[in-house]
């Protein structure tokens, strides 16, 4: 019986912004949204606020493209959010309206 080596799979992280590698010595940020691991430097974050993320991992991080992409979704809820409210009120006023 011939001896079987089994090789263990290291996943390569790049960055979506150099295609270079990022790794464990760099300082490397993962986006939430996208799941895409970037360089600090690419991302043009600050040596002081990669410190901060890396201190307080309960912040939430998205790089330029998907940041830009979560305003767009946060603004159009808030919209949503204004014109239920604003139906409720006038569905309200026409009931009461009725029931008089």
């Amino acid at each position: 019986m011939g001896r079987r080596e089994e090789k263990e799979e290291i996943k390569v992280e790049k960055c979506r912004d150099c295609n270079k590698v990022v790794s464990d010595t760099d300082a490397g940020i993962l986006c939430e949204l996208c799941e895409s691991w970037f360089h600090a430097t690419c991302q043009k974050i600050s040596e002081d606020s990669y410190a901060f993320l890396k201190k307080n991992e309960s912040m939430h991080w998205y790089c330029e493209i998907c940041n830009r992409g979560v305003g767009k979704i946060l603004q159009s809820l808030a919209r949503m959010s204004k014109r239920r409210i604003c139906w409720k009120n006038k569905c309200r006023k026409s009931v009461r309206k009725y029931e008089r």
